[in-house]
Order: structure tokens, then sequence, then C-alpha cells
């Protein structure tokens, strides 16, 4: 009898689980320090752009900059929004198929 449980399929341990829970936060903390690192350099650039002492030049150049930085952040922000939508789909799909 013990043979035959050797060779049966083994379901994953429940500790597996919050590991990859674990491995899931770290990759959004992650992206979320990028994503406030894009937004400390947007907020200097801006603060250069409206700086009366700069010449129209710098402020145009901290303009454009600060716009494709913006572009940047919105990026960021999709990145981060897709990656928590594919980290909770396993659990819901596998959650639907339960219910049912």
């Amino acid at each position: 009898m013990a043979k035959l449980y050797d060779g049966h399929y083994k379901p994953r341990s429940r500790s597996q689980a919050p590991r990859r829970r674990t491995k899931a936060q770290e990759e959004l903390e992650k992206l979320n320090k990028e994503g406030n690192s894009l937004v400390e350099k947007y907020k200097e650039l801006v603060d250069q752009s409206n700086n009366p002492a700069a010449t129209a030049d710098a402020k145009s150049k901290a303009q454009t900059e600060s716009q494709k930085l913006l572009q940047e952040i919105q990026r960021k922000q999709g990145e981060v929004q897709s990656f928590q939508t594919n980290t909770r789909n396993p659990c819901n799909s596998a959650s639907r198929l339960f219910a049912a």
C-alpha cells in the first residue's frame, strides 16, 4: 500500500503558497520603489521648470524632460497594475473552479 501512495501525485504543500506570495510582494515593492524614484525625479524637474532664477532654456529643457518622465511614470503605473492583476488571477481562477 505504501508503494501506491509513493507513486501518487502529491499536491503542493501549503508552505509553498506563502513563499510565492512573498516573492510577488517583493516584486511589487521593487516596482513601487522604482515608481517612487521616478516621481521624485519628476518633482525635481517640475521645481526646476518653475524656478524663477532659471533661464528660459533651462526651464524649457526641464519641462521637456519632466513630460518624458511623466510618461515613464504612467508606464510604470500600468506595469504595477498589470503585475497585481496577473498575480491575483491564478488565485481567482482556482477559487472559481472550486466554487462550481
